[in-house]
C-alpha cells in the first residue's frame, strides 16, 4: 500500500521507500525514524524479467548498506527530501526513456 502522506507513525523503520526526482523512480528503506524527520537509504535493484524498453521491466530490490542517505520531512506537498518527492509501502526503480 502506498502512503505518500502516510503520518509519521504509520511508517516504520525496514519499511520500502520510492523517491523521485523527476519522472524516474529509485527504491530505497526507512533506516532512521525520529519525531519529525524519516531517513531513508538507497536499495539496490536488479532485473529479473521483462524490458525496459516496453515498460514489462520487473526488479529484485535488496538492503545496500552503502547506498545513499536522504532525509525526510513532510511538507504541506507531501513527504520531501530536498527536491525529491518520498513514498511509503512499496518500493520501484523506473527510469523514463524519454528524457
Amino acid at each position: 500500500m502506498m502512503m505518500t502522506f502516510a503520518h509519521i507513525d504509520d511508517i516504520d523503520v525496514g519499511c520500502g521507500a520510492t523517491y523521485s526526482p523527476c519522472s524516474d523512480c529509485y527504491p530505497a528503506t526507512v533506516i532512521r525514524k525520529t519525531r519529525t524527520t524519516i531517513t531513508i537509504q538507497d536499495d539496490s535493484y536488479r532485473l529479473v524479467s521483462g524490458s525496459t524498453s516496453d515498460g514489462s521491466a520487473e526488479y529484485e530490490y535488496s538492503r545496500n548498506e552503502d547506498g545513499a542517505v536522504h532525509v525526510c520531512r513532510l511538507t504541506k506537498r507531501g513527504w520531501r527530501s530536498g527536491g525529491l518527492r518520498v513514498s511509503f509501502g512499496h518500493r520501484r526503480y523506473y527510469y523514463d526513456p524519454h528524457f
